[in-house]
């Protein structure tokens, strides 16, 4: 359903019909690719490597673990609550592959370093949330508010964490951004708009209406930036 939905935003973004996605096949490989973005993470042999590849992968299958989560409540579909659980390892992989790059950075990766344990710090709270949320969840048949407001709260932990560690990142780079940064940031934006977009009619919150509105509008800014350029 993810690949689906997220297929839909782009096609819309880039001026495609939105109804061609009912004709066309989207792949979970398309969803792939697009988090690849977030992942070159092969070693390159430097004994002082970029955590920006790891770290991206970190908080790209964060994000796409909450909307799993929101999507399962939302559609009540079984493969929706294990994609969260696929979503959860690819995760856990995703930290230890960071923490093995930061263990050869250094100095180099400090920043990140900080803010990826700003991120473990939240992330026990998200899971252990996530359980009971599924849990009531299937117990009543219905949402239970209040396992729900626990889990927002969670990641929103985790996501203020992850933000927090970015502003940082680039705040010390001291040079423009790269090509590769911003489309870090752009499909990161995305993500983020997509988990917003679950979560609203789960919540009911509109405050989650209004930040998937502005992450959509910051994604179509940044497009027509790139097209500028």
């Amino acid at each position: 359903m993810r690949s689906i939905l997220i297929g839909c935003i782009l096609l819309g973004i880039f001026g495609v019909p939105l109804a061609v996605c009912a004709a066309e096949d989207v792949t979970m490989a398309g969803e792939i690719g697009m988090v690849a973005v977030f992942e070159p993470v092969e070693d390159s042999g430097d004994e002082r490597p970029d955590l920006a590849p790891a770290f991206g992968r970190v908080h790209s299958t964060l994000l796409m673990s909450a909307e799993e989560a929101f999507g399962y409540l939302l559609m009540e579909n079984a493969e929706e609550k294990k994609a969260f659980y696929d979503d959860i390892i690819a995760s856990e992989e995703a930290f230890a592959a960071f923490e093995d790059a930061a263990a050869r950075a250094g100095e180099n990766g400090s920043i990140l370093a900080a803010g990826y344990g700003e991120v473990m710090a939240s992330y026990g709270a998200m899971t252990t949330a996530a359980d009971a949320m599924f849990a009531s969840f299937e117990e009543d048949g219905s949402p239970v508010m209040e396992d729900v407001r626990v889990y927002e709260e969670a990641i929103d932990a985790v996501f203020n964490a992850t933000d927090a560690a970015w502003a940082d990142h680039h705040a010390g780079s001291g040079g423009p951004s790269t090509a590769q940064s911003a489309e870090r940031a752009l499909y990161g934006r995305l993500l983020a708009a997509v988990e917003e977009s679950y979560a609203y009619p789960v919540i009911g919150d509109v405050v989650e209406k209004e930040d998937a509105l502005a992450d959509f509008a910051d994604v179509d800014a940044r497009i027509a930036l790139y097209g500028e350029r």
